[in-house]
């Protein structure tokens, strides 16, 4: 799970259990690895206050990162930033794919709205580069948990979506009997 907000953060859960490093580094990838935009680390395109610097840098007058997908911008700065976030994510998503071979990846925080927005192109860019791409979903941020809480609210989220498909599933097929 990434939670997008003022840094960038990614929590891991197996077997229902939230996994844990030898030391407080583990899961630390936002800063040290770079997005594949440039020298911009994970941190500086998937982080608030990166995103935010970076589109500056481009020439958006932006107060709150918000600002970015809820007012009119000008579309070739607006175009650049998008961009790069989207290579950021497929990056992010890549990294863990490689590493961790989940089945599902979740995006939560502030910047879960450009997420929607660019999440058909990145798919589409990591089907191109991976064998097997993991679900990716965008949560609603639940004001107030930490990560961990909305890792495991979110692998509940899924497992209550496979067992009530599951359950369609198996009545449709009664019903064709």
């Amino acid at each position: 799970m990434f939670m997008l907000s003022t840094v960038l953060s990614f929590a891991g859960c197996t077997e229902h259990e939230i996994a844990k490093g030898r030391s407080p580094a583990f899961g630390d990838l936002g800063g040290v690895l770079f997005s594949g935009v440039g020298n911009e680390t994970l941190d500086g395109l998937l982080s608030t206050t990166g995103l935010l610097q970076f589109a500056q840098g481009r020439g958006l007058d932006l107060e709150g990162i918000e600002a970015l997908w809820s007012q009119p911008q000008e579309m070739a700065s607006r175009a650049e930033v998008v961009e790069a976030f989207t290579t950021a994510i497929v990056t992010a998503v890549g990294a863990v794919a490689v590493t961790l071979d989940p089945e599902s990846v979740y995006f939560v925080g502030r910047l879960s709205p450009l997420v929607d927005e660019v999440l058909p192109e990145a798919r589409r860019r990591l089907a191109q580069s991976l064998p097997t791409v993991p679900e990716i979903r965008v949560v609603p941020q639940v004001i107030g948990l930490s990560v961990a809480r909305g890792a495991a609210q979110a692998g509940l989220a899924l497992a209550q979506s496979r067992l009530r498909e599951s359950m369609l599933e198996a009545r449709s097929e009664g019903q064709s009997l």
